[in-house]
């Protein structure tokens, strides 16, 4: 990968959101950051943005509108067909997950409680991201 990875972030938890940049850090990962920390600013962001980042990271339970609904949203709009989207939540439920993943997430990650956990988590991200990068310059 080019260039940091641009990363926009939807989390309203900023412990969350120290760790997973810490993780970004300590994996030596160059990168940038755009947070967005509840459903509605998410909503804005989509429905005005004219440059895509290289992966949305969002949590699920979102204030003012749910993650649930974003992630429709964003799939609503033909700018982000192609970006991927990693649910990163502390919901474990099957019913979740599958929903999600139907609506387009490109991954559905629990959130993880150890640092070898989260410094794995940052990996994949950053793997993904690299995959929608390469997906965008072939389209």
């Amino acid at each position: 990968m080019t260039g940091p990875v641009n990363i926009l972030l939807i989390e309203d938890d900023s412990d969350d959101v120290e760790l997973f940049t810490d993780a970004l850090n300590r994996n030596q990962q160059a990168h940038s950051i755009q947070l967005l920390q509840d459903g509605m600013s998410a909503v804005t962001y989509f429905s005005e943005a004219d440059r895509c980042p290289d992966v949305v990271v969002m949590d699920m339970n979102l204030p003012r509108l749910h993650g649930r609904d974003v992630i429709r949203h964003i799939r609503s709009k033909s700018l982000f067909d192609n970006v991927p989207v990693v649910v990163l939540t502390t919901s474990s439920a099957t019913d979740d997950r599958n929903y999600v993943l139907s609506q387009g997430a490109t991954a559905f990650i629990v959130k993880p409680s150890t640092l070898d956990g989260l410094l794995e988590m940052a990996r994949q991200v950053v793997a993904i991201a690299e995959d929608g990068r390469q997906a965008l310059e072939m389209a």
